[in-house]
């Protein structure tokens, strides 16, 4: 080999007659800085784990010093502090860090704290595990929060019982993190293409208030790292391995001390820097009488709010100029004006150096007059009697203003057009008053003579080297800010990544974040304004074809998301509600128009259907329109989903994964037993339908599953049932033949949705009588209050949607406002329904019971004979058909399958790839915005699908803490899946608010249901096929014997036409 940097060329290439080709000189090695690796500052790295040599932070408020299996733990500054505590150690232990309330201690996967003050808490340990997908890469504590980073490079902050305070993103990987009361001090590194060059940058953070401080590069010296951070009161301070100490003053670093290579620094308290004594470049912990001290230089002297300097900067310069001025000029009274009002945040030895440079200067040649040195020093013994005036600073968004408006404040001091010592202290108060919300006085003076335009534009956003733009309607006064927020909030980013620039001229200009939006700018940052999906290795697993799963497999369709299988045991689509639950004569209890399967923004409504379709056209309709859309390539009916197993990676290829995009997503797959069955299983699960083939496994990346929670009937058996003479039986599935009750007595025992189902199907059989018994009532809803609420684009407040139930009730001479779900105030000006059934939706329970064909009886039973059903009351129903109809129960085989803890919001404990969810039970709301099924179903595909497509946003809303969660509850014979309407409202809002995005996808819904309402069914349309159907059920009741004649029908065009002005004018009043 020849020497560096030669090339050597084979002799054999070298052909005759061509010149030989030159080689080029050896090129001298390059060097380079030195990888930044992370590290826990406080931290000694002498010593082995349990060795008793090794400390895990030290700092001014104490030490936790590891030993072999515990922590011992002593707080230098605790009231009660009597000897160091001793903490148990545990697997794994790497992370520690101390606060002047509490110590935290952190593995991977497992953080604790301990409470240094038992009056803080209850507990004064707590315990935190951590997801499987998250560790902590970086741990530190103030007050009374601790914050740890995430590998998604994020700052999660708890507060001592671990309760979720706020999720902050970072623009970097972290170096290093130190804490201090309500700051935190965040070090990154960015690292650009395949150079690892040390770009660090720093974060100085309001942890209290979520604000930023500070921030920007920092610097180091030469070929040097970063060794150490910490705090200085409430100033930053750094050191790099050249035994630089920088402190953050003001915009930028300035260096405060030069330490030796065997000076390891673990804390700074009162203008000195204490260090522990290294040997060979390793930490010797010894007694605390080996600590060396380095005393901190300028600008030390005094602490000088960082904000309040970079802000003011300009306008401090000039007060400095005008407080020279005036000692020049021996008008010490002006000159203390200016320090008392606004200079009081400069150092004391700046003024007095002023002073007496300026008093020098006018003195003979002995040096200083004596009048000039007394009124230095009066300059200076006023100067520490004077506290800065308000509060120093910095909140989100740009605050600044122009400094023209500073210049023009002492510009007439300049022109002697006014007094001196008016001016002068004018233009203090002007500079250093704070008004509302901590903004400068002249900031919203000068808001208030220059306000914001509201004038209407537009800005074209185009990406850079791209021709793909974006224009958006704006305000003239909208700044850049505004809009990198607006985009970062879409595209799921940090807005700091962001750069808009502008054509200026011949040239190019970047805009400032406070500066107005311009007309035309080309954004940088981003590659397109659409976001990239995560592309999934295996196909994402959908287990059912009913309503949900169809609309599921649609919604891929439409969003161009084709790697997707559907699972069914059945041999035809429609789901277990309608195949197996539902029976011959059951039909849709809501309209049409807000449940059919194609109900979306660009899809049509369909018009071969009946405004209430029975179970046969449903399944019709299913079968159709899975066709029409092409669902059924995508279906693998005739296969039961027999086992689920999680199978993860192994820990080379999670780690490999982790490194590369913060998530072990790929890894993890789901693997499903599949079983092929002859297509006749039920819904219960007791008859699968198998043939005897064998099993096969397929591997997901996502398991969606919508099992329907109408499965299993609840199951009562009552006293005496095995002597009576006739049928008794749960009404499900087909397995009663309602042939049985022509001219019979019934008794329903229940009142909820499908009670009240079951009498229309009775009394359509032509039973002679019909007793709805029940321990107490449930609110039914009338066909007309349900197209009502359905057509709302405003949801119905709880008072207006009691008045809206009145003409149904006053027929029966019920008192909906005594129902126990309902619950008011005196003045009933609002309202909450809470009830554990779904409202049952008909006519038919109103006209049967005002008519006397049917009866509510509202008590308990005491016990059943041979013909007739006997309450506590001693009263007795003589009935010759028992049908039990108490609702339905979940099936816990669902959550065997799922692998199912905990439900939080309708994901399986925490696992966005895991989506379970059945339809809320149960009623809970102030107001009502919809009683069908399609219009949230529409809402929940979106869900499941937005986090498979962008999995980063995921952990945002999961530790937000806006998700319920629910476990199951095996006494109440309730599964976790199984969630009341309570649970579902939250989820919904938990979502809108935790990420903007979904919000922003759903905001124009409730519109789109009002048009698929009323394309469906016109008010005058709908209202006369309630009025024929009403009257037809009349007519029918009277011949089977009914008491009383039919009742004119209780809704009226009038009434309508009321109800929904009172809603529009509800709407309109909340949005003023």
């Amino acid at each position: 080999m020849g020497e560096e940097g030669a090339t050597t060329v084979p002799q054999d290439t070298e052909k005759p007659g061509e010149a030989k080709e030159e080689l080029p000189a050896p090129v001298k090695p390059v060097t380079q800085a030195p990888v930044q690796l992370s590290f826990q500052p406080g931290a000694t790295c002498g010593g082995s784990a349990g060795s008793g040599r090794r400390f895990l932070a030290w700092n001014e408020h104490g030490c936790l010093k590891l030993c072999p299996r515990r922590v011992q733990v002593d707080y230098f500054k605790c009231r009660d502090r009597s000897a160091p505590r001793e903490l148990p150690s545990f697997e794994g232990l790497e992370f520690g860090a101390l606060g002047p309330n509490f110590c935290a201690l952190s593995s991977a996967r497992k953080v604790l704290l301990h409470l240094a003050t038992p009056f803080l808490s209850s507990r004064a340990c707590f315990e935190h595990e951590l997801p499987f997908m998250e560790r902590v890469e970086a741990l530190a504590v103030g007050s009374f929060v601790a914050v740890f980073v995430s590998p998604q490079r994020l700052l999660r902050i708890f507060s001592t019982s671990f309760l979720p305070v706020a999720v902050l993103a970072m623009c970097g990987d972290c170096v290093a993190m130190v804490g201090s009361d309500e700051r935190l001090f965040v070090v990154l590194q960015r690292c650009r293409g395949r150079r690892r060059e040390n770009q660090l940058h720093f974060v100085l953070l309001d942890v209290e208030k979520g604000s930023r401080i500070a921030g920007g590069p920092l610097p180091l010296s030469p070929a040097s790292t970063l060794r150490w951070i910490g705090f200085e009161g409430a100033r930053p301070l750094a050191l790099d391995s050249a035994g630089q100490v920088r402190a953050l003053h003001g915009p930028g670093w300035v260096p405060v001390a030069q330490l030796s290579p065997h000076q390891w620094p673990v804390e700074a308290d009162g203008k000195v820097l204490r260090c522990l004594e290294a040997k060979n470049g390793e930490v010797r912990v010894g007694a605390a009488k080996r600590l060396s001290s380095v005393a901190l230089q300028a600008p030390f002297e005094s602490f000088v709010p960082l904000a309040a300097l970079d802000r003011d900067r300009a306008a401090r310069k000039a007060a400095l100029r005008v407080f020279e001025e005036q000692v020049k000029a021996k008008e010490s009274e002006l000159a203390l004006d200016v320090a008392r009002h606004f200079l009081a945040e400069v150092p004391a030895e700046t003024l007095q150096a002023i002073a007496e440079k300026a008093s020098g200067s006018m003195g003979g040649e002995g040096g200083m007059e004596h009048h000039g040195t007394q009124k230095a020093e009066s300059c200076w013994a006023l100067f520490h009697e004077v506290k800065p005036m308000g509060k120093c600073e910095v909140q989100p968004g740009p605050k600044r203003a122009p400094f023209i408006s500073r210049r023009e404040v002492f510009s007439p001091l300049r022109a002697g057009k006014v007094s001196r010592s008016q001016r002068i202290c004018s233009a203090a108060m002007a500079l250093a008053l704070f008004g509302q919300d901590d903004k400068p006085k002249w900031f919203l003076d000068d808001l208030k003579k220059q306000p914001k335009s509201l004038t209407s534009t537009t800005c074209e956003m185009q990406i850079m080297g791209s021709q793909e733009a974006l224009t958006m309607p704006i305000q003239q006064s909208t700044t850049v800010h505004e809009l990198k927020m607006y985009i970062a909030m879409k595209m799921g980013i940090d807005p700091g990544s962001l750069t808009f620039v502008m054509k200026q001229g011949c040239s190019w200009r970047v805009q400032a974040d406070n500066e107005e939006a311009a007309r035309k700018v080309f954004v940088k940052g981003i590659r397109s304004f659409s976001r990239e999906r995560h592309v999934w290795p295996n196909p994402i697993a959908i287990i059912g074809t009913g309503h949900a799963g169809l609309r599921q497999a649609m919604w891929f369709i439409k969003n161009q998301e084709f790697n997707f299988v559907v699972y069914d045991r059945k041999d035809l689509v429609g789901g277990t509600s309608w195949i197996d639950q539902a029976n011959e004569t059951s039909k849709l209890q809501t309209e049409l128009g807000t449940y059919h399967l194609q109900y979306d923004e660009d899809n049509p409504v369909p018009k071969n259907m009946s405004t209430w379709p029975s179970t046969a056209e449903l399944l019709q309709h299913f079968r159709e329109v899975a066709e029409e859309y092409g669902v059924m390539p995508y279906t693998k009916m005739c296969t039961n989903v027999k086992e689920m197993t999680i199978k993860v990676g192994t820990k080379q290829e999670q780690q490999a994964e982790m490194a590369q995009k913060g998530q072990s997503w790929v890894t993890q797959t789901y693997s499903l037993l599949l079983e092929p069955t002859d297509g006749t299983g039920d819904g219960r699960g007791d008859r699968i339908g198998e043939t005897g083939e064998p099993c096969y496994q397929a591997d997901h990346s996502a398991v969606i599953m919508y099992p329907g929670n109408l499965t299993l009937p609840k199951r009562t058996e009552l006293k005496g049932e095995d002597t009576f003479e006739g049928p008794i039986s749960y009404a499900i599935m087909n397995d009663f033949d309602y042939k049985a009750v022509t001219g019979k007595r019934v008794g329903i025992l229940g009142h909820g949705a499908f009670a009240v189902e079951n009498l229309r199907t009775c009394l359509e059989y032509s039973c002679s009588k019909a007793y709805m018994i029940c321990r107490r009532k449930n609110l039914a809803c009338p066909r007309v209050v349900s197209w009502y609420i359905n057509q709302s684009v405003h949801p119905i407040n709880g008072p207006l949607t009691m008045k809206s139930f009145l003409p149904a009730y006053n027929l029966l001479g019920f008192d909906p406002w005594t129902y126990y779900a309902v619950m008011s105030n005196d003045k009933r000006t609002t309202v909450t329904i809470a009830q554990k059934s779904r409202f049952g939706i008909g006519d038919v329970y109103f006209l049967a019971v005002s008519m006397g064909i049917c009866e509510v009886i509202e008590e308990d039973i005491k016990r059943v004979s041979p013909n007739a059903i006997h309450m506590q009351s001693g009263k007795k129903a003589e009935v010759d058909v028992i049908l039990k109809l108490y609702g339905f129960n979940g099936n816990f085989e669902v959550d065997r399958l799922m692998n199912v803890k905990t439900m939080t919001g309708y994901w399986v404990d925490e696992d966005f790839r895991r989506y379970l969810i059945a339809e809320p039970i149960g009623v809970n709301a102030t107001n009502f915005g919809g009683t069908s099924f399609s219009p949230g179903v529409r809402v929940w595909v979106d869900y499941v699908a937005y986090f498979l497509w962008y999995p980063k946003d995921w952990p945002g809303l999961r530790d937000c803490g806006l998700l319920p969660r629910h476990s199951a509850e095996p006494e109440a014979d309730r599964p976790a899946y199984v969630v009341d309407a309570r649970h579902g409202t939250q989820t919904s809002m938990g979502c809108s608010a935790g990420v903007p995005a979904l919000g922003e996808r759903h905001a124009n819904l409730n519109a789109l249901k009002r048009q698929k309402q009323l394309e469906c069914h016109p008010t005058r349309k709908y209202l006369e096929e309630c009025r024929t159907e009403w009257e037809e059920y009349g007519k029918k009741f009277k011949a089977l014997g009914a008491p009383k004649d039919c009742p004119p029908y209780p809704y009226t065009y009038k009434i309508v036409e009321n109800l929904l002005a009172e809603n529009e004018a509800d709407a309109a009043s909340k949005m003023r």
